[in-house]
């Protein structure tokens, strides 16, 4: 009778065993599919797939940490929509500072402090004859008194290329992060 009782005792503590390990082995496994979507979200997401949301997790200590990271993923494409909205007013407003200095009857060119052209506008490519002057230098093309480039104010000015036309520049210096520019303002006179 005791062996039997013994042995009724240790089938019923080997059941309750292989239920407990079972629910554990289930836990276990929600718990892992879970983080398994959240990996596959946060890389969703890191990639730029800003529509991808976690589901509702039946792991209830958990649906804080969902919310979260949801809430953080609409955030994030609310942001991307404003700098798309504000790059888009960037670009309108860049066009159209683009259009009225290149409507200028005035050439303008830009230059760093050895004289090399960063940027033209096209009355200067039609004066000196050439589209691509971008990363020459700007001596090759043009021949005044002062070789600074910040000292001139309404300095009398050659094209190297051009017939007798008479020109005058002047400069004004910016300082920049790197390197300091020069802006250059040609008259045709």
């Amino acid at each position: 009778m005791i062996l039997h009782t013994t042995l009724l005792i240790l089938i019923l503590i080997s059941f309750m065993l292989a239920i407990v390990t079972i629910s554990i082995h289930i836990k276990w496994r929600r718990l892992d599919n879970y983080v398994e979507e959240i990996l596959k979200t946060v890389n969703s997401v890191r990639y730029g797939n800003l529509t991808t949301k976690l589901n509702k997790t039946r792991l209830k200590k958990y649906q804080k940490l969902t919310n979260s990271i949801n809430r953080m993923i609409e955030a994030l494409s609310d942001r991307e929509h404003m700098i798309a909205e504000y790059q888009s007013e960037m670009i309108k407003q860049n066009n159209l500072l683009e259009s009225v200095v290149n409507s200028l009857s005035d050439g303008i060119i830009v230059t760093n402090e050895n004289g090399k052209i960063i940027n033209s506008t096209p009355k200067i490519k039609l004066w000196l004859g050439q589209d691509n002057i971008e990363g020459k230098n700007i001596f090759d093309y043009l021949s005044f008194n002062d070789k600074k480039l910040d000292n001139l104010n309404q300095e009398e000015l050659f094209i190297k290329q051009s017939s007798a036309n008479s020109f005058i520049v002047s400069s004004q210096k910016i300082e920049t992060e790197n390197t300091p520019l020069y802006i250059l303002i040609i008259k045709d006179v």
